[in-house]
């Protein structure tokens, strides 16, 4: 018996349809994210979009990061896990720079770590992360190092 080139092509279409489903349930973001602009309460200076990678080791239900004083530069509910390339509205950076973040993982049983790394232009990446529980709020604290001043030519 033989089968029909029609039901071998539907078998082939088939099959690629159910190895797309969970690449794209991988792939695709299903939560929403708001960058929304700084207050400028921290700094006179005006804010610019900083590049930033955000890394959660575990899907979180809730996220958001906000300056010390309290303005929100993101929120996002739900955010997956994995590694984000994001643009915040920040001040400037000087030497240090810190940010607060909240984030609630539920489902959560042991420990996660968040790890956020700014890359302000000219200056170096600068990294940091917290460890915590099914729900925390941590100050993030940044340092870039002071370009050196120029010496006497000779």
């Amino acid at each position: 018996m033989r089968i029909s080139p029609l039901y071998t092509t539907f078998g082939i279409l088939a099959c690629l349809f159910l190895a797309w489903l969970p690449l794209r349930a991988l792939t695709s973001h299903s939560g929403t994210a708001s960058a929304a602009p700084a207050d400028n309460t921290d700094s006179p200076a005006a804010t610019q979009l900083v590049a930033a990678r955000l890394h959660l080791l575990a899907d979180a239900e809730f996220i958001a990061l906000r300056t010390p004083s309290g303005s929100e530069i993101l929120a996002a509910a739900p955010f997956p896990a994995g590694r984000h390339d994001l643009s915040l509205p920040l001040a400037p950076p000087r030497d240090t720079g810190e940010i607060v973040i909240e984030a609630s993982f539920p489902s959560l049983a042991g420990e996660t770590a968040v790890f956020l790394t700014l890359s302000p232009d000219g200056l170096p990446d600068a990294s940091a992360h917290t460890i915590g529980g099914a729900s925390f709020t941590r100050l993030l604290e940044f340092d870039w190092p002071q370009a050196p001043a120029p010496g006497p030519t000779r």
